[in-house]
């Protein structure tokens, strides 16, 4: 049985833990459908969404939408074997702590990428324990370029330090196998490009 859009939608929603770790909150996961409405805990301060095209746009951060710089479309392409839509910078899930692109596939099949950037962090330990908190255990993997890589979910979700950088890479689609194979090369070409 594949993955449903609930469930991905719960691990997108999963994929801003990385600043969960970091903050001390305590505050539980966002349900699925505010993940699924990207209104979970939004903070929209300095966010200007005047953009004629409907398409939120960052006006606080200035220069941070280069996270959608770090994988392109064709890479995901020659991953995967799936077509994506160009990477879109995510106003609602990105602040002065932590950038966020996304990418969706162009077809008929669901699948979404990710890439989280926590800017000067350097610590993988907090970001690691919340992804085993909320999403269970988490097992190392290497990432060329990358230290105190790891991956949970199924290989969907990979957290690494990259120098004073978190980096969290999020492979999600319909496929139930294990895809920490395909989300490593992923984050290793967002590694290379950070």
């Amino acid at each position: 049985m594949g993955r449903t859009t609930a469930t991905v939608a719960l691990v997108v929603g999963a994929c801003a833990l990385g600043l969960a770790g970091c903050t001390g909150d305590g505050d539980a996961p966002p349900i699925v459908d505010e993940v699924a409405s990207g209104t979970e805990g939004a903070d929209t301060t300095g966010v200007s969404t005047d953009d004629p095209s409907g398409e939120a746009t960052d006006a606080a951060t200035g220069g941070d939408a280069e996270v959608c710089a770090l994988v392109d479309a064709a890479d995901l392409e020659e991953i995967t074997g799936l077509a994506f839509d160009e990477g879109i910078f995510d106003a609602e899930l990105s602040s002065d702590l932590q950038h966020v692109c996304n990418w969706t596939h162009t077809g008929d099949t669901l699948a979404i990428v990710q890439v989280l950037v926590l800017p000067g962090v350097g610590d993988a330990v907090s970001q690691r324990d919340s992804a085993e908190e909320w999403l269970g255990e988490t097992a190392d993997v290497d990432v060329a370029g990358a230290t105190d890589a790891y991956s949970v979910a199924a290989g969907s979700i990979v957290g690494m330090r990259v120098g004073d950088d978190f980096l969290q890479v999020s492979y999600m689609s319909a496929d139930p196998s294990d895809v920490t194979a395909t989300t490593v090369a992923i984050a290793e070409v967002a590694v290379a490009n950070l």
